[in-house]
């Protein structure tokens, strides 16, 4: 009897020291998933805003997991003076992590709106661009009497140098053009055909993507506050959440 009263208190320390052990564990994995987003550093970036704040919400549940932990370790081995020093390290930096969650919030959904405005305004102002190209080089084609004002008119609309073969050179210039004006039909065709298409695309999942890591970060910043002592308390001045270990003999 007095032989398994002595290993009691061993096992519980030893129970203590696994956990903490898996908390700094599942700590240190959070902290290099979120260095390893952060960096490089591109703060006006709003794709890598979003990226950090995806990847602080994904890997949140290993920081909140390791803190619990290590509060978990400290009711095994109450005596631990290292224990309590790093739990009370936790609740000190708790409020910083609430604060931090609470500012994803309005972040994602200001960079959310900023991607979906640029979406519309960047497919529309595509369209807008094609269209009047499009119609410019008919006009060129239309417009030009000879092969010399045809290459001076096309190399004018496209910005680039155009040079005909020998072969477009020999080509009557009523055959030519009319040549010319079928292939910019049919390019113009394909141009409207992929432009309609990502102007048909919405972005739902960048905005249902962007609602499941505000509903995660607000409910991350309940878990940290509840940590940091937060939250309101019960009448005795503690958490109603306490773990109950075994009183020792």
């Amino acid at each position: 009897m007095q032989s398994n009263e002595n290993q009691a208190p061993s096992r519980e320390s030893s129970l203590s020291i696994v956990l903490e052990a898996c908390s700094l564990v599942l700590l240190g994995v959070f902290l290099v998933s979120v260095l390893g987003k952060l960096l490089p550093l591109r703060l006006t970036n709003a794709l890598w805003q979003l990226g950090v704040a995806a990847e602080l919400v994904n890997s949140g549940s290993l920081a909140l997991a390791g803190a619990l932990l290590l509060f978990l370790a400290l009711e095994f081995n109450k005596n631990s003076k290292r224990i309590r020093k790093r739990r009370n390290l936790f609740r000190r930096w708790a409020p910083a992590a609430v604060a931090g969650f609470l500012l994803l919030i309005p972040l994602q959904v200001f960079n959310t709106w900023r991607i979906y405005q640029g979406h519309t305004s960047g497919v529309e102002r595509q369209i807008s661009q094609s269209a009047e190209k499009l119609s410019r080089l008919r006009e060129a084609i239309a417009t030009s009497t000879n092969h010399k004002a045809l290459q001076e008119q096309l190399q004018a609309v496209s910005g680039k140098p155009v040079v005909f073969t020998q072969s477009q050179l020999g080509t009557p210039i009523n055959q030519l053009k009319y040549v010319l004006l079928q292939k910019a039909e049919k390019i113009s065709g394909l141009l409207q055909q992929q432009l309609g298409y990502q102007s048909a695309i919405k972005p739902d999942k960048l905005i249902s993507e962007s609602a499941r890591i505000s509903l995660s970060a607000g409910l991350y910043a309940i878990g940290f506050a509840f940590i940091g002592e937060l939250l309101p308390r019960n009448g005795r001045g503690r958490f109603a959440f306490r773990w109950n270990s075994k009183k020792r003999r």
